[in-house]
């Protein structure tokens, strides 16, 4: 059995007005009775593989935010979306700009930019407009302020995502030994798990729809037609989104320690070897 990590209470919880107000309110207890018994005795499994699950939802988030990188390799590894053409020609979407590679090894990096984004040279009865660089930007206006203002707003609500896990994965740690298990701990794991698969949704739906959707489409810089597809950070904030949901699940089967919600509970003088769970089946971090 796994006896789960300890964790020290927060110091708000040695304030008794805020106990009071909080901890040992009547919906708080409410929320920390909600669970299975069964799942109570096995808190230490539980919640440590909640923990895990949520470690890994951090490091998945890590991932897509990279991509607002304006260096080249990294938009390569860590795309939001792929187009591939004929020739073993490629386009690797980011959040800042995109790179384009012909016959995969010569590439270039244009930001979303109307001034450097090349535009999409199939687009119909375009007025060609040709910039410093030789590359035509005549049509570039649509999709590249598309994405340039859709892409802006996914990075801010993937940090967001990122801040969001970051409690989510302490409130598992924190409740996985009864000691440490409290009632506003409960309700925290269910609001940020909730808050943060919300976030997550919010930032794959704005890519999806405000650039991914726009990006052009048939011959694209003479290579050939292009066909697009999500790319690697996408896939992977997707995964992370689906773990938070399960985060949730764990909190709402698991029960605080059945002494903490008694109308009697004081946690200031609580003491964990009246609970009768204490040192059972890995429950205590005794």
């Amino acid at each position: 059995m796994v006896s789960g990590i300890y964790s020290p209470l927060p110091p708000c919880f040695y304030s008794q007005s805020f106990n009071s107000t909080c901890e040992e309110a009547v919906c708080c207890r409410k929320c920390g009775s909600i669970g299975f018994a069964s799942c109570r005795q096995n808190r230490g499994n539980l919640m440590m593989l909640a923990t895990f699950l949520s470690l890994c939802a951090v490091i998945f988030q890590i991932v897509p935010v990279l991509a607002v990188s304006k260096a080249t390799g990294t938009i390569q590894n860590v795309a939001w979306a792929v187009g591939e053409l004929p020739n073993d020609h490629k386009i690797y979407v980011g959040l800042s700009s995109f790179v384009v590679c012909e016959d995969g090894s010569n590439c270039e990096s244009y930001e979303w930019n109307s001034d450097t984004c090349p535009s999409n040279v199939d687009t119909t009865n375009a007025t060609s407009s040709v910039n410093s660089t030789g590359v035509d930007t005549s049509s570039a206006g649509s999709y590249c302020s598309d994405c340039e203002t859709a892409c802006q707003s996914t990075y801010m609500v993937a940090i967001m995502a990122l801040v969001t896990s970051i409690p989510q994965l302490t409130t598992d740690i924190q409740r996985s030994t009864i000691e440490g298990d409290v009632n506003c701990q409960k309700f925290l794991g269910i609001f940020t798990g909730l808050l943060g698969t919300a976030t997550t949704l919010a930032s794959l739906s704005t890519f999806a729809d405000g650039c991914h959707a726009n990006l052009p489409e048939g011959d694209f810089l003479n290579m050939g037609e292009v066909s697009w597809a999500l790319g690697p950070s996408f896939v992977i904030l997707l995964l992370a989104t689906l773990l938070k949901p399960l985060d949730v699940i764990f909190h709402c089967i698991v029960p605080v320690p059945v002494t903490k919600i008694e109308e009697a509970y004081n946690n200031l003088t609580w003491k964990a070897q009246s609970d009768p769970d204490y040192l059972r089946d890995g429950t205590a971090s005794a």
